[in-house]
């Protein structure tokens, strides 16, 4: 018996080790899977690119599942046609339907995608093994290809799409016409013409590859070329038939009217354009056929069913059509495979030559890999610019945006009527309520006002789920008075009507490097290295007597939009070889296209030479200005030293709109306004030195509710001497020109100890407002002391906002 058991061991052992082909087989199975799978949740979660046909398919499906069939409101939105089946027949999602229906998620779109092309590159194998017959390896190669083919990869990361159904049911449809097996032949050849319009031109041109290769084939006894063909001449007929009928009945019965499938056809194909954009035509190309070696181009005929799309390429306009990283690279890659076996065939005793392919191959799949082609190369060098190619593959971001963008979705009630910007419009899409953020400003929500939609559902939509980033003008056109309801990482979620504190704030904090912002051109040009850092890695050098002195615009940008919110944005900057006492730079925050900027002056007194140092300003967002790009600029004062520039940290220390007012802001009688350095506020001081000096202003308009003003001030303690218990400045805050007073306060030698911050005194003074009340202003005066006061400013904080008073405190017990 043990004797027996040991043989089977060594049976076992050697079954596997002559199936090794198998097992490498089954392991990039897996392997694909998990790492396909996990790139596109990154991507997702990185919310690098609008998720289009992700949010359409979820919310189609989700309707299919709850008795309306492939309704979505991006259609609806853009075309005017709720359902997805009246412009695209892809009648095989229904397949799908009771999936979805268990497991609504974007995750079971992605696993569906990812195994449905697993089945197609094994169909691949298969054929493989039928034309290759004396390899083991090199069907597993094949197979390895087509699914590791950094376009495969590309073009899945772009989002779910129907179309990668075509791999599987092409690929699916060709063995079991090898194999002879003409019944399930017939079914995959059904399916894959379920599957869009896009299938018809490819079936077409499938049938007659079979034709050309049934004539050429001598084994075949049959003499009637009629009698030989008849099942592919009848399948030409039915992809005919179907082509003309199928999508005009889905319209009528969806819409109402229909139009011919030619004039899809005229609209993206034309000779005009055969010229247009050839560059990126012709490197789309070398690409697609370099990512299998060139072996492909060798099989011509197997090339055959990739005509349409070929020829679409060429005689097109549409970029995405021949663009790296777009989903129609699954138009061609069947062809492409089969292809490449065959090719493989023919060269197959032609070791070197094989292995010679296989390495370019390989090299390419490498170099052009998504996730390696982002990651690794040249932060400056001209790029793919796709949703298959994202600018980066950031783990930590995905997991707390998954994070939080769960917790936010979780405070939206069922059907509530909700506006997402295309980036977050994935995650509230199991709903028919949801509706996307335009892209342009010209096609806004009054189309679905026209279109009664929203109206049938409210006036207005009851939330916003905005990613500033993806925010466009077309966001105005939105109606009704919203409430930040929550605050996450950028992601801000707002409530129709709403006026409480926020359910869930998370602060965004993002550093920008330098090499993210623009260099103005001058003549002669200013004089900039790019230099490494041990600590920030490249960054700006502008070299001494190298740029101009009278206010050149050093650095500016990058024009970006930021959620609600109070902010402190801290430059990063360095100085060497400074050969002047005077004023060195000035840095500001310019809000587009509102108000002033908020500045501050660098003087050679602020620096210490050769050290990285970092420069705040305060500034805030308020709804109304969501749509302001955000810039920070640097301009020179004086051109006597070397700046190096490190990019500027974004920190936002409350979802809450506060209202910042520096004491250049403000107006003086007898005291004196000077530029200062390094400070919060900004870039100027109100010195009082006497009782007859005041500080009043700045007349501002503030909205109904409950307010607490801090004044930030310091005071000359060393020539200050006054009597104990005696008033040694009052504030106020007066409206209407001083006519009515809504606070006074007193401030006497023992309460500057209770106001004391690190030096620095932070004062609060409420007041309340039954209205919106203009001419606001926060005073003071009565300076009864020996020495100085210096006010830097006044900042205006709602009585809910808990989170800028706390920071304040910490940031002055900060300052050395």
């Amino acid at each position: 018996m043990r004797r027996l058991k040991l043989s089977r061991d060594k049976l076992s052992f050697k079954t596997l080790i002559n199936n090794y082909h198998l097992i490498i087989l089954a392991l990039s199975f897996v392997l694909f899977n998990i790492i396909i799978n996990f790139l596109f949740f990154v991507v997702l979660y990185n919310l690098n690119y609008s998720s289009y046909n992700l949010s359409m398919f979820i919310q189609e499906l989700y309707s299919a599942s709850q008795g309306k069939p492939f309704y979505d409101t991006i259609n609806l939105l853009f075309r005017g046609i709720p359902y997805g089946l009246a412009i695209h027949p892809y009648l095989i999602l229904y397949i799908l339907v009771p999936l979805y229906k268990a497991f609504p998620s974007w995750l079971t779109l992605s696993l569906v995608e990812s195994l449905v092309l697993t089945l197609a590159s094994l169909y691949l194998y298969k054929i493989a093994r039928e034309v290759l017959p004396q390899s083991k390896l090199l069907p597993v190669i094949s197979s390895m290809i087509f699914l590791f083919n950094p376009l495969t990869v590309a073009s899945f990361l772009s989002g779910f799409q129907v179309l990668s159904f075509i791999p599987l049911f092409y690929l699916a449809s060709y063995y079991y016409y090898l194999t002879k097996r003409w019944k399930l032949f017939i079914i995959s050849t059904a399916l894959l013409l379920l599957t869009s319009e896009a299938s018809y031109p490819i079936v077409l041109t499938y049938m007659v590859l079979l034709i050309i290769k049934n004539k050429n084939n001598n084994k075949l006894l049959s003499k009637s070329f009629f009698r030989r063909n008849i099942l592919f001449l009848s399948v030409i007929v039915a992809t005919i038939v179907i082509a003309l009928t199928l999508p005009t009945f889905l319209q009528t019965k969806y819409t109402g009217t229909s139009h011919s499938i030619l004039q899809d056809i005229e609209q993206y194909y034309s000779l005009n354009y055969v010229n247009y954009d050839i560059l990126n035509k012709l490197e789309y190309w070398l690409l697609v056929f370099g990512s299998f070696g060139a072996l492909s181009l060798f099989s011509p005929l197997e090339l055959l069913p990739a005509l349409p799309y070929i020829l679409l390429t060429v005689m097109s306009f549409y970029p995405n059509y021949y663009t790296p990283g777009y989903y129609y690279f699954f138009l061609v890659l069947p062809m492409l495979a089969v292809a490449l076996v065959y090719t493989l065939k023919k060269i197959h005793d032609i070791k070197r030559v094989v292995r010679v392919a296989l390495v370019f191959v390989l090299l390419i799949g490498v170099f052009f890999n998504p996730y390696i082609y982002t990651t690794f190369q040249s932060y400056n060098s001209p790029k793919i610019v796709s949703p298959g190619y994202p600018p980066s593959f950031n783990t930590t971001l995905a997991s707390v945006n998954q994070m939080y963008i769960n917790e936010l979705t979780s405070l939206i009630p069922p059907n509530s009527s909700i506006v997402a910007t295309t980036d977050l419009l994935p995650f509230v899409s199991n709903s028919m309520n949801a509706y996307v953020l335009p892209p342009y400003s010209n096609v806004n929500l009054n189309i679905l006002k026209n279109l009664n939609v929203l109206k049938r559902l409210a006036p207005t939509p009851n939330y916003l789920l905005i990613d500033g980033s993806f925010l466009t003008p077309s966001f105005n056109s939105i109606e009704g008075n919203y409430g930040i309801y929550a605050e996450t990482n950028g992601i801000s979620l707002y409530k129709l009507n709403y006026s409480g504190e926020v359910k869930l704030f998370a602060p965004l904090i993002q550093f920008i490097p330098a090499y993210d912002f623009y260099i103005w051109s001058y003549v002669p040009p200013t004089q900039v290295n790019v230099v490494n850092d041990n600590q920030f890695g490249k960054v700006y050098m502008y070299v001494k007597n190298g740029y101009k002195s009278d206010g050149a615009t050093l650095w500016f940008g990058p024009y970006i939009h930021l959620p609600q919110g109070t902010y402190l944005a801290e430059f990063y900057l360095k100085f060497d070889n400074v050969t002047t006492n005077g004023s060195l730079l000035r840095i500001d925050i310019n809000i587009n296209p509102y108000g002033s900027p908020i500045y501050k002056i660098i003087n050679s007194s602020d620096i210490v030479q050769g050290k990285w140092m970092k420069f705040d300003l305060l500034f805030t967002i308020p709804y109304n200005e969501l749509l302001s790009s955000v810039e920070f600029r640097g301009f020179s004062i004086s051109n006597q030293s070397n700046i190096y520039f490190a990019g500027v940290k974004l920190i936002q220390i409350s979802p809450y709109v506060n209202y910042i007012y520096p004491a250049c802001d403000f107006a003086t009688i007898n005291g004196i306004k000077q530029t200062q350095g390094n400070f919060i506020l900004g870039g100027c001081d109100i010195v009082l030195n006497s009782s007859t000096a005041i500080w009043y202003g700045p007349y501002i308009t503030l909205p109904e509710g409950n307010f607490t003003a801090y004044y930030i001030f310091s005071m000359d303690l060393n020539k200050r001497n006054f009597t104990p218990n005696t008033t040694i400045l009052t504030l106020d805050i007066s409206y209407d020109i001083g006519k009515y007073i809504l606070n006074t306060l007193n401030i006497n030698d023992s309460e500057l100890i209770r106001y004391n911050v690190n030096g620095v005194y932070l004062v609060p003074l409420t007041f309340s407002l039954n209205q919106t009340t203009s001419y606001v202003e926060f005073r003071g005066f009565n300076f009864n002391a020996e020495g100085e006061v210096y006010f830097y400013g006044a900042i205006i904080v709602p009585d809910y906002d808990n989170y800028t008073p706390s920071f304040l405190i910490n940031y002055l017990n900060s300052l050395q």
